[in-house]
């Protein structure tokens, strides 16, 4: 479906869907192989925002310097926008500053834009080139606000939470305990209906300095036989959405340390987060390390040459190949068809060449 799509920009080399290493399901996007440059450019050109299948396409150029992607170096963010403003809009706008890797508008459960959007410059140049001229001036008639993209644990904070001092602590020996850090603007302590300690409380203090101070010093400080905690203060959502993030993490390092283990006798499991640990050539050499033997055992003779073919792919695929026999037999015997074809061709162009020499 997505060669039908693209190939009318252009002739398409290869089309791969990401899936997930253990369920094998699609992960909602693709990376497709134009054989020229131009023609890729007229399909993010002409194709970025279509409907395909009910589902709004994203095209950007692939990136494969993760660094960059997760640096957030180049993203910025933007609030009080129009209703109708939507992805694409959005894009066209934005586009006059800098090359733009992706761009999206928040949406609630029925797909209704929430007024703020993100867009993730290819440089921090175009970010702050994005903010100096648009932040403050009017879109669709609503002025709109910009600012360079914090990520969420890089983020400042002023309100922090204490708990675990039970009945040892009153709110004026609370506030005594937290204003050594700095100034305070609230601090409130929980109470129950008969207005008892509940052995926690909130502060606010007037910088997020004087709050990390605070979290520093007092985190595990003992009041009396109690030993506080004292931390970043999150709403009912975030700490939900944390121990969501967490829960799925630990599953996910459970199954892949199960799943992307390679069975090779006398070496170390070889996981994703292994992986993503090492330097590029270090990949290559643990991957190495473990695809020669398996494909030794089926293709003796062009061991070497597969293996070196294979490690030019994606290393999250070969992790799958690792794991499953089948998987990594069927690449390997496919590549191996095609060297015997290479070897047929260059051999059959040999013996022209001699049969025309003997024929002169």
């Amino acid at each position: 479906m997505l060669f039908d799509k693209f190939s009318s920009a252009g002739s398409i080399l290869s089309v791969r869907v990401a899936r997930d290493m253990i369920t094998r399901r699609s992960l909602g996007f693709a990376y497709i192989n134009f054989e020229q440059p131009a023609d890729a450019e007229r399909a993010r050109d002409t194709m970025n925002f279509d409907l395909f299948h009910g589902h709004e396409l994203r095209i950007m150029w692939a990136s494969y310097d993760r660094t960059l992607r997760i640096s957030g170096v180049g993203t910025i963010f933007i609030k009080n926008l129009d209703q109708n403003i939507d992805n694409k809009s959005l894009y066209h706008t934005f586009s006059a500053f800098g090359n733009i890797l992706s761009c999206k508008i928040m949406t609630d459960e029925n797909g209704n834009s929430k007024g703020i959007g993100f867009v993730d410059y290819e440089t921090q140049e175009a970010a702050d080139s994005a903010i100096a001229k648009v932040n403050g001036m009017l879109l669709n008639d609503k002025k709109v606000f910009l600012c360079r993209f914090t990520p969420r644990n890089q983020r400042k904070f002023v309100d922090i939470f204490i708990k675990n001092f039970g009945d040892q602590l009153d709110e004026e020996k609370l506030r005594k305990l937290l204003s050594q850090y700095g100034k305070i603007t609230a601090c409130k302590i929980a109470m129950d209906e008969n207005g008892k300690s509940k052995g926690f409380g909130f502060c606010r203090y007037e910088n997020p300095e004087e709050a990390e101070a605070a979290v520093q010093n007092l985190n595990g400080h003992t009041i009396g036989d109690k030993q506080l905690y004292v931390g970043r203060f999150q709403n009912k959502a975030m700490r939900q959405s944390e121990i969501k993030r967490k829960t799925d993490l630990r599953q996910q390092s459970v199954a892949y340390a199960h799943a992307a283990s390679t069975v090779v006798s006398g070496q170390e499991p070889l996981t994703p987060a292994t992986l993503a640990n090492a330097t590029p050539q270090q990949q290559k050499q643990m991957l190495g390390e473990r695809l020669f033997p398996l494909i030794k055992n089926m293709q003796p003779d062009l061991a070497g040459k597969i293996t070196g073919m294979l490690l030019e792919i994606d290393h999250i695929q070969l992790l799958h190949m690792l794991e499953s026999s089948e998987s990594l037999k069927a690449k390997v015997c496919s590549l191996g068809k095609m060297n015997f074809f290479y070897f047929i061709k260059f051999f059959f162009s040999l013996s022209l060449v001699r049969l025309k020499k003997l024929l002169q």
